[in-house]
């Protein structure tokens, strides 16, 4: 499949998802910034279409998935369903503050209270299910969500507006 003439990770929605097994290098708890280009090509069954898993900490995990058929940032709706999207997530590490954008640049502050959360130190990335958990990685109930994803960069840190510009 293409988004605008680019190639896509295609994952249907019924049986197919990408994870990690290991978590990425962890950041010791600093800002980090995730973007992501895709066509949410349905609602599904509420699976994560970019997210970390902690296990067995609900405080350690955050993601953007489609509960109830709406596009959220863990439990912050951000409103649309399907169609191409680009998001950006961010977490302040010292505020403890997420935000989150939704087809624009311009930020919704998505909740707060996780001042110099380490995300990544113990969880696994996913895309395209809601996992159980990172050692047994078998998809909660059924939940996968039907995602062409062109591209997702990771960044430690917060982008400035230049390079939020650039991409």
């Amino acid at each position: 499949a293409n988004l605008n003439g680019e190639n896509v990770i295609s994952l249907n929605g019924t049986n197919q998802y990408i994870y990690a097994s290991n978590p990425i290098a962890s950041n010791g708890g600093g800002d980090w910034t995730v973007l992501q280009v895709m066509d949410l090509v349905g609602a599904g069954t509420a699976g994560v279409f970019m997210g970390y898993v902690e296990v067995s900490s609900n405080n350690g995990r955050w993601f953007g998935d489609t509960l109830s058929g709406n596009i959220r940032h863990f439990d912050q709706g951000f409103g649309g369903t399907t169609g191409a999207k680009f998001i950006k997530q961010r977490y302040d590490n010292t505020a403890g503050t997420f935000f989150y954008a939704l087809d624009t640049l311009t930020e919704t502050t998505g909740g707060s209270g996780n001042v110099g959360q380490n995300w990544v130190a113990n969880g696994v990335m996913v895309i395209g299910a809601t996992l159980n958990n990172r050692s047994s990685p078998t998809v909660f109930t059924g939940r996968y969500v039907p995602v062409d994803v062109a591209e997702q960069v990771w960044i430690y840190g917060t982008p400035s507006a230049t390079e939020m510009t650039d991409w």
